[in-house]
């Protein structure tokens, strides 16, 4: 019997990689208000009637239950890893498709990544770079 597991992981990754973006872009309001976070009922009402949002949404359910039916037979260290990075590779080629940014190669979409810089993170030394992307070549 063949093990499908990994291929739904994949799958996974793949559902929500692909309708986070879409999700996004359907919640965006059409109209000149200035951006609040306040929520009101009328905001909320249009949101959860519209279909560019709850037909993405409704899918990334349904993805969500796939991952936690798959997880019965996965390993816990492995499942969370495969979907989520996955869906981050899926979720960077789609927004870049939706907003028609310019895919970059390989060695500028790592610098871009690696380019990120929380509030913990004080690196002086860039030779940890050179060392992650030369052992991502290899992969």
């Amino acid at each position: 019997m063949v093990c499908l597991t990994p291929y739904g992981l994949v799958l996974v990754g793949l559902i929500w990689g692909v309708t986070n973006p879409l999700m996004e872009e359907g919640s965006k309001e059409k109209s000149n208000k200035k951006e609040s976070s306040d929520i009101d009922v009328g905001s909320l009402f249009k949101t959860l009637t519209n279909w560019r949002f709850i037909l993405p949404y409704a899918v990334n359910q349904g993805g969500s239950g796939l991952y936690y039916y798959l997880l019965s037979s996965a390993s816990l260290s492995v499942a969370p890893v495969v979907s989520n990075s996955i869906a981050f590779l899926a979720t960077y080629f789609v927004e870049n498709k939706i907003k028609k940014l310019p895919f970059t190669t390989s060695k500028e979409c790592f610098t871009q990544i690696t380019e990120l810089r929380w509030p913990s993170w004080h690196w002086t030394d860039d030779s940890w770079r050179a060392s992650m992307y030369l052992s991502l070549i290899h992969i």
